[in-house]
C-alpha cells in the first residue's frame, strides 16, 4: 500500500482512523515530536483477556501504571549491569537444533524473572513445564489474531474464529501457574526476607501497597511476569531464528558476525509492523492533521528497504554496518533503522536481546559447521521463518570444548 499510497497514509479499520508511516522522517516526527502524543496503546482483546485487563505495561495505556511498571522492569531486570550478574547462568549443552532457539532464550528469562527452569538438555522439566510452555506458545499465537471487535466494538458479542475463547483459555491456564509462583515467592520472602534473587521478589519487596494505579497488586505483578517472559523469549528467539537463517543463505557473511545483530535487524525485524500506538491528543505529522485516537502503525519491513537510505535493499550485506552506515544504531536513535521501535514505548529488552542474539549464534557458528537450509519466510507480529530450522552440525573444536 505504501507503493500506491505513499509513506505517510491514513485509512479506516472498522471505526477506527489509522495512520500508516514507512519513511524514516515520517517517523522520526512521530516519536520525537509527537512522541508523547503516539505513546498510548489501542485497547485489543489481547490486552484485556491476555494481559490481565491491559496491566500488563506492553499492553498498559500511557500513564503512571505503565511508566513506573516499565522503570522497574528496566532497573531490576533488563538494565546491562543485571543482565551481566546472569551471565553465569547460560551454559553450552547439547540440544535439538530444531528447538534450542526457541528453548535457550525461554529458559534465561523465565529464570531471570521466577527462578524457575522449564527445559532441561532439551526435555521438559515435568508436566507443569509442558502445560505453561504450551500456554506461552499460544499466548505468542494469539497476538497475532485478527479479532473482529478490535476494529468493530459492537461485534464484541460475536466469536466467530473462536479467539475470544482461546485467549481465555490460555489467559485461565497461565494465570493459575502464575499465581503459584507469586505465592511460592512470598513464602519464601516471609521466611527469609534478604533471600531476594529474581524479578518477582524485586516486585514483591518495592510494590507494598495493596492497589497499583486501579489494579491490585497481584495483578500488575503477574501481568509484568507474563509481558517479560513472552516480550523477552519470543523477540530474542524470532531474531536468532532469522539472524541464523540469513547467515546460512549468505556464507560469506560468516566471517564478519560481529557486526551481524545490525543487519540482521535491518534486513529481517523481530516485529514487521511495530506494534500499534495510539494519540491521546491531537496532533500534526508532516503536514497532515492526525486527531486523538487515531491508531499508528510503522511498516518497519518498508523503512527498512528505502532505497533513499539504503544501497541495494533487498541484499544481505553485513559490510554496509562497517562503511556507509557505520554510524547508524539499532537503539532507536536513527530512525532509518528502528527493529525495536523508538521513543517511549521502545522495547525495553533490547540489552536482553542483543546480548542472547551474540551469545546465541556466536556461540553456535563458533563451535559447529552448519549446512544451509532454505526456508520460507512469514509475515507477522513476531517473524521467525515459516519451516522449522533443521540443519545439520558438524563439530569444529574437540569434544572436551563442549
Amino acid at each position: 500500500m505504501a507503493d500506491k499510497h505513499g509513506p505517510v497514509f491514513m485509512i479506516r479499520l472498522g471505526v477506527h482512523p489509522t495512520l500508516v508511516v514507512s519513511r524514516h522522517e515520517a517517523v522520526k516526527e512521530c516519536f520525537t515530536t509527537n512522541d508523547k502524543a503516539f505513546a498510548s496503546r489501542p485497547r485489543y482483546s489481547s490486552g484485556k483477556l491476555l494481559g490481565y485487563n491491559n496491566a500488563g505495561f506492553g499492553f498498559a495505556p500511557y500513564g503512571p501504571l505503565w511508566r513506573e511498571m516499565r522503570k522497574l522492569s528496566v532497573i531490576g531486570l533488563l538494565s546491562y549491569r543485571r543482565l551481566d550478574e546472569k551471565r553465569n547462568w547460560v551454559e553450552p549443552i547439547e540440544v535439538e537444533m530444531n528447538k534450542w532457539l526457541e528453548e535457550l532464550p525461554f529458559n534465561v528469562v523465565l529464570r531471570m524473572v521466577a527462578g524457575k527452569r522449564y527445559f532441561v538438555n532439551g526435555v521438559h522439566a515435568n508436566e507443569e513445564a509442558r502445560h505453561v510452555i504450551a500456554g506461552f506458545r499460544q499466548f505468542v499465537h494469539l497476538l497475532e489474531a485478527r479479532v473482529p471487535s478490535d476494529v468493530l466494538p459492537f461485534l464484541e458479542w460475536i466469536d466467530l474464529d473462536g479467539y475470544l475463547k482461546s485467549m481465555k483459555h490460555v489467559a485461565e491456564l497461565l494465570d493459575t501457574s502464575v499465581q503459584g509462583w507469586v505465592e511460592e515467592h512470598v513464602m519464601k520472602l516471609k521466611s527469609d526476607p534478604s533471600s531476594r534473587q529474581d524479578f518477582i521478589d524485586v516486585m514483591l519487596s518495592i510494590l507494598k501497597d495493596d492497589s497499583v494505579f486501579g489494579h491490585t497488586r497481584e495483578t500488575v505483578i503477574k501481568a509484568t511476569v507474563v509481558s517479560l517472559i513472552v516480550g523477552g523469549s519470543a523477540t530474542t528467539f524470532a531474531a536468532s531464528a532469522c539472524l541464523l537463517f540469513l547467515l546460512l543463505n549468505h556464507r560469506h557473511a560468516l566471517e564478519r558476525v560481529s557486526r551481524r545483530a545490525r543487519c540482521k535487524s535491518w534486513l529481517s525485524p523481530p516485529a514487521p509492523l511495530l506494534i500499534a500506538h495510539e494519540a491521546i491528543e491531537d496532533c500534526n505529522v508532516c503536514g497532515y492533521n492526525i486527531p486523538k485516537g487515531t491508531r499508528l502503525f510503522v511498516n518497519v519491513w518498508k523503512l527498512h528497504r528505502d532505497p533513499r537510505t539504503w544501497s541495494d535493499p533487498e541484499k544481505f550485506q553485513p559490510e554496509r554496518f562497517l562503511t556507509s552506515n557505520a554510524d547508524i544504531s539499532v537503539f532507536g536513535r536513527h530512525f532509518e533503522l528502528i527493529p525495536f521501535g523508538s521513543g517511549r514505548r521502545c522495547c525495553p529488552g533490547i540489552a536482553l536481546a542483543l546480548q542472547m542474539l551474540h551469545l546465541t549464534v556466536a556461540r553456535l557458528l563458533q563451535g559447529f559447521d552448519i549446512t544451509p537450509v532454505g526456508m520460507t519466510p512469514r509475515m507477522g507480529f513476531f517473524s521467525p521463518k515459516e519451516t522449522p530450522q533443521k540443519v545439520m552440525l558438524k563439530p569444529r573444536l574437540p569434544s572436551q570444548l563442549y
